[in-house]
């Protein structure tokens, strides 16, 4: 980020975030004037750290998506895309996330 322009804003994938290492919740913190949009994706809750990653509904699995949305909101993320990559069932799995944003954003 130190070479990019301040001006260049980002796009966040809280799940890979978060398969590399960092807290995507810390990451947002970090740079409120330069992440405007959120790729919002649980992580399973059985993945093993040797196996291939997999993500799950929103609110399924292991990821903080409470700190996550309030770290957004703190720092004026603009969009949230929920996104699964490879769903189970895709409009069970997509009931399964909004519902439970629904229910967080209460």
């Amino acid at each position: 980020l130190a070479e990019l322009s301040p001006a260049v804003e980002l796009e966040l994938d809280v799940y890979w975030a978060a398969a590399g290492g960092p807290d995507p919740a810390a990451e947002i913190r970090t740079h409120p004037d330069r992440i405007r949009l959120l790729h919002v994706k649980d992580r399973a809750p059985d993945e093993e750290e040797d196996d291939e990653p997999r993500d799950a509904p929103v609110g399924d699995g292991v990821l903080p998506i409470g700190d996550i949305i309030h770290a957004g909101r703190s720092s004026g993320v603009e969009w949230y895309v929920v996104e699964q990559d490879v769903p189970a069932d895709p409009l069970v799995d997509i009931g399964r996330s909004f519902a439970y944003l629904s229910d967080a954003a209460q």
